[in-house]
C-alpha cells in the first residue's frame, strides 16, 4: 500500500500575514491570524481559505471542509476562487468524496485556464493527477504531474509532484525510477527548508526501502520523517508514521510491536477524520492479533 501526498494549493502571489505563516509552516500562527481576520470580518473569503488550509495541513480535514463551505456564499476574485476550489478538491479527496473532489478540481482547472492563472493551473493539474491515480489511471496521472512540473512556480508543490510520481513508479514495479524521483523531492525540500514535506517524503522513501528489505535504512528514514511531521503537528501524517513503522515491525517478525503501532495509527486516523484509513488499519490489526495471543 502506498502513501500519497495529496497536494499543496499554491499561496496567492500577494501573501497576507496568514499566507506568510503557512508558507513558513507555522500552522499555529496561521490559524490564529486567520481567526483574528475572521473575527474582524466574517466575510473575508481569503481568511476562510487560509483557515481551511491550516486545518488541512494539521490533519483536521472535516474542520477544513467546514471552513471552505463558508466561502461558497462570499464574494471573491478569480484567484481566490481557484485557490478555494483546489483546497476543496484535496480536502474532499481525503474525506473519500472523490466525485465531489473531481468536480471542484475541474472547476479550478477551467477557471485557471480562462484567467491565465499559471500557479493555480499547476496546482489543479497536480491535484487532478492524484484523483486519476486513485482511479487506476497511472499514465494520465503521470502526464498531469509532468504538465504541472513544467509550469509550477512553487518549489514545495514541485517536490510533491516528484514524490507522487515516485510512488506511482514504485507501484508500477520501477524501483530505480521511483528512488530517483523521491530523492529529487527530498533534495528540493532540504534545499528550501520545507520540513513538513521533507518528513512525508522521507517516510515514503523509507517505505520503499522496507519493500527492498533494507530494514535499518527504512527505520532511520521513517523515524526522521516522523520527527518532522510531529513538528508540524499533522495528525494524518503522524498516523501514517505509526502505520509505516508497524509494517516495518511486521516484516521483522515483531508482531506485538506492530499491533501497538497500528492501534496508535488507527486512533490518529480517527482524530484526522479519515475513516477509510482507520478501517483499513483496524483490519490489519485484527489479522495480527491472533498471532499475539491477544483477545
Amino acid at each position: 500500500m502506498l502513501v500519497f501526498l495529496a497536494a499543496l494549493a499554491a499561496a496567492p502571489a500577494a501573501a497576507n500575514p496568514c499566507d506568510e505563516a503557512l508558507n513558513r509552516f507555522d500552522y499555529p500562527a496561521a490559524l490564529g491570524i486567520a481567526r483574528e481576520q475572521i473575527a474582524r470580518n466574517d466575510r473575508d473569503a481569503p481568511a476562510w481559505v487560509c483557515l481551511a488550509r491550516g486545518l488541512y495541513e494539521t490533519g483536521r480535514f472535516a474542520e477544513s471542509l467546514v471552513a471552505l463551505k463558508r466561502t461558497d456564499a462570499l464574494p471573491m476574485n478569480a484567484t481566490t476562487r481557484v485557490l478555494a476550489d483546489n483546497w476543496y478538491g484535496v480536502t474532499l479527496r481525503r474525506l473519500d468524496r472523490r466525485a465531489e473532489a473531481w468536480d471542484r478540481l475541474q472547476a479550478a482547472l477551467d477557471l485557471a485556464r480562462r484567467e491565465g492563472n499559471r500557479a493555480g493551473l499547476a496546482t489543479a493539474l497536480h491535484n487532478t493527477a492524484g484523483l486519476l491515480y486513485d482511479a487506476g489511471q497511472a499514465i494520465p496521472a503521470l502526464d498531469h504531474y509532468r504538465q504541472s512540473l513544467a509550469i509550477n512556480p512553487d518549489a514545495a508543490e514541485r517536490s510533491a509532484s516528484l514524490n507522487n510520481m515516485g510512488l506511482i513508479e514504485a507501484d508500477r514495479g520501477n524501483p530505480v525510477a521511483a528512488e530517483g524521483l523521491l530523492q529529487a523531492a527530498i533534495a528540493l525540500n532540504r534545499q528550501h527548508g520545507h520540513f513538513h514535506h521533507l518528513g512525508k517524503h522521507l517516510m515514503n522513501l523509507g517505505n520503499l526501502r522496507r519493500g527492498e528489505r533494507r530494514f535499518d535504512e527504512a527505520e532511520a528514514l521513517i523515524r526522521e520523517g516522523a520527527a518532522w511531521v510531529e513538528q508540524a503537528d499533522d495528525r494524518y501524517w503522524i498516523a501514517v508514521s505509526h502505520r509505516l513503522a508497524a509494517w516495518l515491525a511486521m516484516d521483522r517478525g515483531r508482531t506485538l510491536q506492530a499491533v501497538k503501532l497500528l492501534e496508535r495509527a488507527a486512533r490518529d486516523y480517527a482524530l484526522a477524520g479519515t475513516p477509510m484509513e482507520e478501517v483499513a488499519t483496524r483490519a490489519e490489526m485484527a489479522r495480527l492479533r491472533p498471532a499475539t495471543g491477544a483477545e
